[in-house]
């Protein structure tokens, strides 16, 4: 195949790549400084406004007072890792600047945002704590199209590039529900890129930041561990560069919480014990054991079943979820072990550990399924199956959080999604049919590893 003149041509892959985030960009902008969900909204603020707040933490430490506990509940102030909350800390010193004097980033702000105040000064921070998960949507939008075009002919890589960045889920996401999704994301996608191109160091610390980002990263732990090791080998320097690279990230990224080190093991190894239910609203496998026509965000414990009740063979169902999840592990190891972390099966296993990750762990929350979107871009092969399975994958993540939180209760839609989502469709709830559409393509990608054969007989364009 002979390459493409225009993806040789430096200044036509930048121009378009710019022209991608431009437009990634303009359509999120009338949403920015809209009230988001607020209970999610609000914990951002406050812990921005706790961050850099030395009375709050005994000894006095800054960034770490964010993880210490309350004196009333006993319970820790935030369950987010680390690298967000430095992001919080940069947004409260922005916030102080591009407010007016008289509005101090405080709890009286944490209140306005917690009931939706339209004043000047909360919309600038509606707008200002969205900014990094906007910023992640639009950079990973234009890195996929400099990606793919690399290896693809650029129509090809334009479109799905494009398409993210419109995807109704990516938008509602960073944008209208205020989550920041979109950078652990956006680091999985550099570290898969990393691992494709046996940059091994790089990948072990994009990794590293994407696990202290969102636990969740984990996912692809199998295919980090695979690659180091098939394409480490025997070398022992690059063993100590990658070890050294991965502890020195864990080590900058952790020392300005030195002194509140249990919190922050806490947001990992706690985790499990904040929401124990087979969902929290997920579009998942589980769902179908307690499927909803609507979500229930108070007395969870009435509506939604524990995953620590027995299952079969007297099994918890949690650890039934486990077991599917670390079933999948297995094989997408020994597959990427076969064959050598070839490019194609780099990109098979990127598919299927998410979409793994979200149907069979119990405590899915809705937005879980959202990394699958951006990984299964950067995995891009062109035929009608993986675009059918890519869309009904972001069609049912956005079904999933629309479903959940359609948006501020005067947006024009909310009372029409809510018709919509909240009703059965032809006998059954929504969340059923997008359960059973996630299982189909999941059971597909694992099968059909040679879904790439005919793209595998054929050279990837790749330009200097």
């Amino acid at each position: 195949m002979a390459k493409s003149v225009h993806s040789n041509n430096a200044t036509f892959r930048w121009g378009i790549a710019a022209g991608v985030a431009l437009l990634t960009l303009v359509v999120r902008l009338p949403w920015l400084s809209s009230p988001g969900f607020v209970i999610d909204q609000a914990y951002f603020v406050q812990w921005s406004e706790i961050s850099r707040s030395p009375s709050q933490c005994n000894p006095p430490g800054g960034l770490g007072s964010v993880y210490q506990k309350k004196i009333v509940s006993e319970q820790y102030w935030c369950n987010y890792p680390p690298v967000y909350i430095l992001c919080l800390r940069v947004l409260a010193g922005l916030y102080d600047i591009l407010a007016p004097a008289d509005h101090a980033l405080d709890a009286q702000l944490v209140r306005y945002v917690a009931n939706m105040d339209t004043s000047a000064p909360t919309r600038l921070a509606y707008a200002l704590y969205k900014i990094p998960a906007v910023a992640a949507d639009v950079i990973l939008a234009a890195l996929l199209f400099l990606l793919l075009v690399r290896r693809r002919p650029w129509r090809q890589a334009l479109a799905v590039a494009a398409l993210y960045g419109l995807m109704p889920a990516v938008i509602h996401n960073s944008t209208i529900w205020g989550q920041v999704d979109a950078i652990p994301t956006l680091l999985l996608v550099i570290s898969l890129e990393m691992a494709r191109r046996r940059q091994l160091v790089w990948m072990t610390i994009v990794a590293a930041l994407a696990v202290l980002t969102k636990a969740q990263s984990v996912m692809m732990a199998p295919l980090w561990l695979v690659v180091a090791i098939g394409w480490g080998r025997w070398d022992g320097r690059r063993w100590l560069a990658m070890l050294g690279s991965g502890l020195a990230v864990v080590v900058v990224v952790l020392f300005p919480f030195r002194f509140s080190l249990d919190g922050v093991a806490e947001a990992y190894l706690g985790a499990a014990n904040y929401y124990p239910f087979t969902h929290l609203n997920g579009f998942s496998a589980w769902f179908l054991k307690t499927p909803m026509t609507e979500p229930h965000l108070a007395e969870m414990s009435i509506w939604y079943a524990s995953d620590l009740e027995p299952g079969f063979l007297g099994v918890r169902l949690r650890h039934w979820g486990l077991i599917g999840v670390f079933a999948v592990w297995a094989y997408a190891v020994v597959m990427l072990w076969r064959r050598r972390c070839d490019d194609h099966t780099l990109a098979w296993a990127a598919r299927v550990l998410p979409l793994a990750f979200f149907l069979w762990s119990t405590q899915m929350h809705e937005r879980y399924l959202f990394p699958a979107i951006g990984v299964w871009a950067w995995s891009f092969y062109h035929s009608r199956r993986w675009w059918l399975a890519w869309i009904a994958i972001g069609l049912c993540s956005a079904l999933n959080q629309l479903w959940v939180w359609p948006g501020h209760p005067d947006a024009v839609w909310t009372d029409a999604f809510g018709t919509l989502l909240y009703r059965p469709w032809l006998g059954m709830a929504p969340g059923v049919w997008c359960s059973f559409a996630l299982i189909v393509v999941f059971f597909h990608t694992l099968i059909a590893r040679e879904e790439g054969k005919k793209d595998r007989e054929e050279p990837l364009i790749e330009s200097g």
